[in-house]
């Protein structure tokens, strides 16, 4: 697949050479791209403005917090 981040354009290998694993990761802050379309970041809590720190601290062994970090991405 392209990549859709902005300046980018190169094409992304799928992970794992499937599809539904998305690609591999790619870019800073790492992220994988979805066909579906929708992305996942590597650094969940990247996906938060402000309080890094005390939310992974919070959240630390919670239930479907994995979830922060998926996005719906824009398309061009």
């Amino acid at each position: 697949m392209l990549c859709p981040l902005h300046g980018h354009g190169e094409r992304l290998r799928w992970h794992e050479g499937r599809r539904r694993s998305g690609t591999e990761w790619h870019a800073d802050p790492a992220v994988r791209f979805h066909a579906s379309p929708t992305y996942v970041l590597r650094e969940r809590h990247k996906n938060l403005i402000a309080g890094h720190d005390v939310l992974v601290d919070t959240l630390s062994g919670k239930a479907e917090t994995h979830r922060l970090g998926h996005e719906t991405a824009k398309t061009r």
